[in-house]
Formats: structure tokens, C-alpha cells, sequence
């Protein structure tokens, strides 16, 4: 079993040429609404990119909470269809759901305001953890990220009481706190963009100078290997236990599964139009999930999941824009 536990969001976004300057009016292109939310895209993309030659005992599984309005059916109904377990999902009363506010540039960039909602509600104790998570749980994998509470307590009773499931974490939205920093060596995976790798790299010294800097769209294929390595490097010196994977957008991304491996580099599928980058991350972190835990390597894995964001990016929407397992394999043969 794959559980996924994290926040279910109703994604408000607004198509814009540009995003305004400080104390500036200007005029959007369109106004959309999205279903969204980490947790939702993550299980979405685990579900959709299984194999349907799994055995269909492997289920997909959502811990969440949403509000008791017209978002949180939506939110319900979009679990339901996908065929997601769902019995982990709680209606808070008097409760909105998770919203996240998204202004997405004519280039595909965004930028997102997440307000927790029914998610700042999600924190399991030890009582559910144990009776969810039963000693038999060997072969689950969890995936967690930063859009509910505590997580930190999540990985630790389970890295203390269950250390043979496997924890993915992707620590966005990123918080700097000695609690969330203590923890990123006690998951078996650590997924990061650029941007996060460099400010994870300020919080492990303490705000310490980070002796490099971020790549361009001008760097060679060898100049980013390069630079992965070093920037590897770096974390290794704080982070020895995780599998590492940091994403680099357009770029690709740069992965080592142990500190005594030569860092690997899995290169980025080109597109000829960017629509919306919005749960590409989460639509990558779902496919390498589903990839794994099907007994693919690392290596192949990563690069099912870099089809599958390449071809999310090229769709309006976080949860519509994540393909289907079929979708990605006709991808990866062209």
C-alpha cells in the first residue's frame, strides 16, 4: 500500500501576461478553478501512473481532512472517481477547505498562497498511527509533505515504529526549524527543487555561505552535472542517509541514492509549449513513487517520472493536467 498523507486544496488561479509589482493594479487574461492541494496531486499521480498490471491489492491510500463545503465534495468526488482509498478522509464541521491562490505567468511560471483551512486540522497521533499503520506494514511506502502540521512526528514514530516503511518527503512549502531539519535524515527518500537544496543548505550551517549558485538556461549538460555534484556534495555532508533528489525544472534533475555513489543525471523531456508548471513537481514525486514501489530501479523510475511532468506541464490545471500511466508510456516510445 502507497499512503499519502498531506492536504487537499481547491486551487483558485489567475492567468496573467505578468504578476503585478507591489501596490499595482493590473489585468488578468482568466480566472479558473482547480482541484489541488500536494496531497491530492501526489495521490492523484500515484493512482493514475500505477500500472494496471499491479495487483489491485496494492491500494492507493489518502489521509486528509477538507472543509464541510461545495470544495470539499469536489474534493471527495475527484478521490472517489480515481479510485483512492478514502476512509482516512475526515469532513471537519464549520470548517472551509484548503485553498491555495495561484498567479501563473504567460511563461508557466506560478506563484502560490496556500491557506491550510480543514488541512491545519490534519495531525495524527500516535493512537491512529499505530492502528493505520499495524506492525505488519513492511512493504507500504508513505509519502509526506509540508502543507499540514507536524510532520516531523509523522516520520519520527514511523522511523521509531515502523522502520521498514519507506518514507518519501518533499519538505515544500519549505520551513527552516531545527524540528523540521532533524528529520530529513530519518526518511529514505528527499525530494527537492534547486531552490529548496540551496536554502536546506543555509539551515544545515546555520546560515552559513553556500559556495555556489543557481544554474541558468545556459549551462551545458556537463556544466549541470557538474554542478550537481558539487551541490550533492555539500548536502551529503549533512544529509547522509536519504536517497537525494533534487529537481531542476527544464533541466532535469540530479539524484544519489547513497553518499559512496557517483551522482546519476536524468535529463528533461523538451516541450514545445509550456502551459502551467502547477503539480508538475507532484506529478513527478507520484510517478517515481508508483515506479518503486512496482520494483523499477531508481534510474528507470526517474525518467517515467520526468515523461510524466513534461507531458502535466502542457495542461491547464494541477489535477487535470496529470497524465495516465497509458499517456506516459506512448510518450516515452515516440
Amino acid at each position: 500500500m502507497i499512503t499519502i498523507i498531506g492536504s487537499l486544496n481547491y486551487d483558485l488561479v489567475t492567468f496573467t501576461s505578468r504578476v503585478p509589482e507591489a501596490g499595482e493594479t493590473i489585468q488578468g487574461n482568466s480566472f479558473e478553478g482547480h482541484l489541488g492541494g500536494k496531497g491530492l496531486n501526489e495521490a492523484i499521480a500515484v493512482a493514475r501512473l500505477s500500472s494496471p498490471e499491479v495487483d489491485k491489492s496494492t491500494q492507493v491510500r489518502m489521509w486528509g481532512k477538507i472543509g464541510d463545503d461545495y470544495q470539499g465534495v469536489e474534493l471527495f468526488k475527484c478521490l472517489e472517481v480515481s479510485g483512492i482509498d478514502m476512509n482516512l478522509v475526515q469532513v471537519v464541521k464549520g470548517e472551509k477547505s484548503g485553498t491555495a491562490t495561484i498567479l501563473v505567468e504567460e511563461s508557466g511560471e506560478n506563484r502560490i498562497i496556500i491557506v491550510a483551512g480543514a488541512n491545519g486540522k490534519l495531525q495524527p497521533d500516535a493512537s491512529q498511527l499505530n492502528k493505520h499503520f499495524p506492525v505488519d506494514s513492511a512493504d507500504q511506502l508513505v509519502v509526506l509533505q509540508n502543507e499540514f502540521p507536524n510532520p516531523e512526528f509523522i516520520i519520527d514514530w514511523l522511523t521509531e515504529n515502523r522502520p521498514k516503511i519507506q518514507k518519501f518527503y518533499n519538505p515544500s512549502p519549505l520551513v527552516i526549524t531545527p524540528e523540521r531539519l532533524s528529520i530529513l535524515n530519518k526518511v529514505e527518500y528527499l525530494i527537492v527543487n534547486e531552490i529548496e537544496s540551496f536554502e536546506l543548505l543555509k539551515g544545515l550551517t546555520k546560515g552559513g555561505q553556500v559556495n555556489l549558485k543557481q544554474l541558468d538556461e545556459k549551462e551545458t549538460t556537463s556544466d549541470i552535472i557538474k554542478h550537481g555534484e558539487s551541490l550533492i556534495s555539500e548536502l551529503r555532508a549533512h544529509l547522509p542517509h536519504p536517497t537525494l533528489i533534487i529537481t531542476l525544472g527544464s533541466k532535469g534533475c540530479l539524484y544519489q541514492i547513497t553518499p559512496n555513489d557517483k551522482p546519476g543525471y536524468q535529463p528533461s523531456c523538451k516541450v514545445d509549449t509550456v502551459v502551467d508548471t502547477t503539480g508538475a513537481g507532484d506529478t513527478f514525486f507520484g510517478g517515481l513513487v508508483s515506479k518503486l514501489h512496482e520494483g523499477l530501479t531508481l534510474d528507470e523510475s526517474l525518467k517515467f517520472a520526468t515523461f510524466a511532468s513534461s507531458l502535466a506541464i502542457q495542461k491547464k490545471g494541477a489535477v487535470e493536467g496529470i497524465p495516465f500511466y497509458a499517456d506516459v508510456c506512448k510518450a516515452m516510445k515516440q
